[in-house]
């Protein structure tokens, strides 16, 4: 029996020390590119058909960023604690990112080979956006785009509203134009 142990506890030891991954990634379904972009492995299979075309008026590579939310309960504004930046693509694709409010921001942070994947497709009362995190082993959280402009975003989830406005502070040069590679 002690043998068996010995045995099995230094087939795990090789197996793990082995590993490129930390095993979170192993046992979950997220991964990191090599750019430090989150994928998934296998949830985003249920997406990656989706060819749905940008909601009206908005113009393909706009970078957007969260501005403010507020409680539906209270209609109390919610502290922001990180810079959230969201870009759509025209192919049913959007990428999001966020920072420290403390960050200065540079070129290479906008290149979305390091920003997280994202989908998006019509709903009856807009649009539904799903945002792939590492929360819970890799999961897409959904927000519901429910208005939009040329300029402006806001979401609703059960809890609060989110708005968005389109960013003018950072330069154009900085936002590459190139399709998410998901």
């Amino acid at each position: 029996m002690v043998k068996t142990n010995w045995i099995l506890g230094i087939l795990a030891a090789l197996i793990l020390s082995g590993c490129s991954r930390p095993i979170s990634q192993i046992l979950c379904d997220y991964y990191y590119n090599d750019s430090g972009g989150v994928r998934s492995h296998y949830k985003y299979k249920r997406y990656e058909d989706l060819t749905t075309p940008l909601p009206t008026g908005l113009e393909e590579f706009s970078l957007f960023e969260t501005m403010f939310s507020k409680s539906k309960k209270d209609m109390s504004d919610k502290k922001r604690v990180t810079r959230s930046f969201l870009r759509f693509f025209s192919n049913g694709r959007c990428a999001w990112q966020n920072f420290s409010i403390k960050d200065t921001l540079k070129r290479e942070d906008f290149d979305i080979d390091h920003w997280n994947m994202g989908y998006y497709e019509e709903s009856s009362n807009g649009y539904r956006v799903y945002l792939y995190g590492t929360v819970n082993c890799g999961q897409f959280g959904k927000g519901n785009l429910v208005n939009w402009s040329r300029d402006t975003l806001i979401f609703e989830s059960k809890t609060h509203f989110s708005y968005s406005l389109k960013v003018s502070d950072i330069p154009k040069e900085w936002l590459i134009e190139e399709q998410p590679d998901w």
